[in-house]
């Protein structure tokens, strides 16, 4: 029975993710694939001060503009953690609601959760759909940015090196 219920909170997750996947095309929003290989990627984050300096400005820019997608996708797909991090919490506590009240008023209500959670196989399959996406938007949440920012490092370099006239 427990492997049904986990199937349960997967298939209504699957559900809402499909929804929103729908909601994305017609927003006219691509569909969700990484804009190059890892082999590309780790290029660029790899790159020393001394490689930086001997790009070109058109070098500079084709990278910074390669960084950029690779930042909207990890975006997207930090944005995508996020939908199943509101979905687990909501879904969470619409479970939950009928019965909290039977536990201790002075009890927390993470505490309540654990308890129903180990009484109730749907409630622990939502809180462990709830942890693995809150670890997944943990490791994602600063890569577009990060990303974003090397991006800016080049533009920089390539307009510093254009007012330079190199």
């Amino acid at each position: 029975m427990s492997g049904e219920v986990n199937l349960q909170a997967r298939e209504k997750m699957a559900f809402t993710d499909k929804l929103l996947d729908e909601y994305e095309a017609t927003s006219k929003l691509p569909v969700l694939s990484p804009p190059g290989d890892d082999e590309e990627i780790q290029s660029y984050l790899n790159m020393d001060r001394e490689s930086i300096e001997k790009l070109t400005p058109k070098q500079s820019i084709s990278i910074a503009y390669r960084l950029g997608s690779f930042s909207v996708y990890f975006q997207r797909l930090y944005n995508r953690e996020k939908a199943r991090v509101t979905w687990a919490e909501t879904e969470l506590h619409k479970s939950v609601a009928a019965v909290i009240n039977d536990y201790d008023k002075f009890m927390k209500f993470d505490v309540k959760v654990a308890v129903i959670a180990r009484e109730n196989t749907y409630v622990s399959s939502v809180m462990d759909i709830l942890r693995y996406a809150k670890q997944r938007t943990d490791r994602l949440e600063y890569v577009a940015s990060s990303l974003k920012s090397l991006e800016n490092t080049l533009l920089n370099n390539a307009r510093l090196k254009e007012n330079n006239n190199e």
